[in-house]
């Protein structure tokens, strides 16, 4: 699986660095589980185009990030 997403054209991986890090340990302070912090952080460091897709968006109000939700049919 992680070939076959790795090959798709229009993804961009980012690395989890210290501003990551960082990031991640505030999204914990403020509730959420540490599996959202990097989406947060990365969709974070570009507002333009930056977005999260999940099935669980509520999970995500108050992050400012973009959410868009894959969870409905």
């Amino acid at each position: 699986m992680a070939a076959h997403v790795g090959a798709l054209p229009g993804l961009d991986f980012l690395p989890l660095d210290f501003a990551g890090a960082a990031a991640v340990e505030q999204v914990v302070s403020a509730g959420l589980e540490w599996s959202f912090g990097h989406a947060v952080y990365a969709a974070s460091a570009d507002p333009a185009e930056g977005q999260v897709l999940t099935a669980v968006p509520d999970a995500y109000d108050g992050t400012g990030v973009w959410v868009v939700d894959i969870g409905k049919p």
